[in-house]
């Protein structure tokens, strides 16, 4: 009996770890055939455009993340380049543009000084040619000194924005002296050359300020700085606050986008755009008037320096006058909102 209660409890011994390997042989059976069925399952979650209850998968999802990104950096970087080759297109016409405008002066100047000497010599006694030939001699002084200035933003043309106004303004000078030289050679053409010169002097002025502008940042960062001013800046000085109500510094808009039909706010502001138009009738004015002066004037009907009722000097006159005082108020007014911003470039001296 003993021989045979070893015997089975041998047999016991052996039979356990079969039973054992049999039963972990199963178990990894069935979890290798679960783990397969979760493979097919999120394969035909994946490949299935209703799986998951109609939504989007995860990986789909981060995978056409991923190619719009890839896309959008394609987009920046080639707008980079487009930007960097423009800006190194502009240099280089810049620098030659300057280069035809040096010489060209020079041309001009040594054929002036020749033919300016000659005329002194010629009939430098006349009455009534010694102002024309003092204003010659400073006109001569003048023109180097700005074609200069205008060179030396032309070849360092790195601020585009801001020194297309800068050499707009310079400009001034030459064309200014020039004409204003040239009206006291010929009388018989004095309307018409300053008629022309007084637009380009309506023109720099609204040119100042769209510098100053520039300066403050562009259009955006102007009317974000300026919502955030005191509302007493908008307030007009006497006599005009007694009849004008005070300009907003900033006014938000509420608008809808068409598209995605959702509402956002944008900031506008009345003071600025005020200034704009005031600077920018002066120059619309201007322009009519030199159409009109240039009519009357060719059916004798301008009647320059005469302040009579029956010509258009006196009524072309006032009105001219009246919008250039409007626009240099809106330019000062302009001025004292923002000049702590302004104060490092120094705008009252230029």
């Amino acid at each position: 009996d003993d021989d045979d209660d070893d015997d089975d409890l041998e047999a016991k011994h052996l039979m356990v770890p079969l039973v054992s390997s049999n039963m972990s042989s199963n178990d990894n059976e069935f979890r290798i055939r679960k783990r397969n069925n979760c493979d097919d399952n999120t394969n035909y979650n994946m490949t299935s455009p209703k799986g998951g209850g109609g939504a989007t998968t995860t990986g789909n999802g981060h995978f056409l993340q991923h190619e719009k990104r890839e896309k959008l950096k394609q987009c920046c970087s080639h707008a980079m380049e487009i930007q960097k080759n423009v800006l190194r297109n502009t240099i280089t016409v810049m620098n030659f543009l300057a280069r035809v405008l040096f010489w060209a002066s020079v041309v001009v100047m040594v054929i002036g000084v020749v033919w300016y000497s000659k005329e002194l010599a010629l009939h430098g006694t006349d009455a009534h040619l010694i102002a024309w030939f003092s204003a010659g001699a400073f006109v001569i002084l003048g023109f180097p000194i700005s074609i200069y200035g205008i060179l030396m933003h032309l070849t360092n043309y790195y601020q585009p924005n801001i020194q297309c106004y800068v050499v707009r303004i310079l400009w001034m000078v030459p064309i200014y002296s020039i004409e204003s030289w040239l009206c006291l050679r010929f009388h018989e053409f004095a309307i018409y050359i300053e008629t022309l010169r007084d637009c380009y002097e309506s023109f720099v002025l609204y040119c100042f300020l769209q510098f100053l502008i520039e300066v403050l940042g562009g259009e955006e960062s102007l009317i974000m700085m300026l919502k955030d001013k005191s509302p007493t800046r908008g307030v007009h000085y006497v006599p005009l606050n007694w009849f004008m109500k005070p300009w907003v510094m900033g006014q938000p808009v509420s608008t809808i986008d068409p598209v995605t039909n959702q509402r956002s706010v944008l900031w506008t502001s009345p003071f600025f755009k005020y200034c704009k138009l005031g600077c920018l009738q002066y120059v619309l004015l201007k322009f009519v008037s030199a159409v009109f002066v240039m009519g009357l004037e060719h059916f004798n009907l301008y009647k320059e320096g005469d302040f009579t009722v029956r010509g258009g000097y006196l009524y072309i006159c006032i009105l001219t006058n009246l919008s250039q005082c409007w626009a240099l108020y809106c330019l000062v007014f302009f001025y004292y909102a923002t000049k702590n911003e302004l104060g490092p470039i120094r705008p009252v001296g230029k």
